[in-house]
């Protein structure tokens, strides 16, 4: 979702940096987070990232988002530009001005903006779930049981340990259906995924419902 650079070549050298750079100072911070979506399939289906791919994913709790805040400083001293987008409105668990994600992007000449790799997804608690918003001109609300980004364990790639779903398979069938290990290389990040979702409509209160609808029953 960062960009439309695809991972390979250069781009593919650049997200991997990224990776170890951006995990090591929230590792350092004491920052709890979890790599998912394409970027954990890759890992561990194929034990790469993907190439079809355009970017990065990790998430972090909203229990953590101040201390990510307080670790931007990291990020830039590392040669990084930092770039938050908040809630414009109170929305379910989201409250105005409270972090949505914050995107990781190098710098080109220091000041302008060069490859935009790396999204850390903010995710808020409501129940026994996690909400999250996603795309900016066509935002679509998600939610995922909570115990995908509560419990963690480690796991190896490219030389160092990376923060994932304790149970990463039946996270990745979660997300993806017991098909998970077919690669599909057309993919719609907004609505082709298994999470329960509901576009967002002109009328808040469409939105609004969303949170307030019984659990669904996943296999696992």
């Amino acid at each position: 979702m960062a960009g439309k650079r695809k991972l390979i070549g250069k781009t593919r050298k650049i997200a991997y940096r990224m990776l170890h750079d951006i995990c090591r100072i929230l590792d350092e911070q004491d920052i709890p987070y979890v790599l998912e979506a394409g970027t954990l399939l890759g890992i561990i289906r194929e034990n790469r990232l993907l190439p079809w791919d355009t970017d990065v994913d990790l998430t972090i709790t909203a229990d953590y988002a101040y201390q990510l805040r307080e670790a931007v400083q990291h990020l830039e001293r590392k040669g990084y530009r930092v770039k938050t987008r908040s809630y414009n409105q109170d929305l379910g668990p989201f409250r105005k001005g409270d972090a949505r994600i914050v995107k990781i992007q190098t710098r080109q000449f220091y000041f302008f903006k060069g490859y935009s790799l790396l999204d850390i997804f903010i995710k808020y608690k409501s129940g026994e779930k996690y909400y999250w918003m996603i795309d900016d001109k066509n935002p679509v609300i998600k939610c995922c049981p909570a115990v995908y980004y509560e419990n963690r364990t480690s796991y190896e790639f490219d030389g160092k340990l990376f923060k994932v779903p304790a149970d990463y398979e039946e996270y990745l069938e979660y997300h993806y259906g017991k098909n998970w290990r077919i690669p599909v290389k057309e993919w719609d990040f907004r609505l082709d995924d298994s999470c329960e979702k509901e576009e967002m409509k002109a009328e808040q209160q469409s939105a609004i419902s969303f949170f307030d609808k019984p659990p669904k029953n996943h296999s696992s």
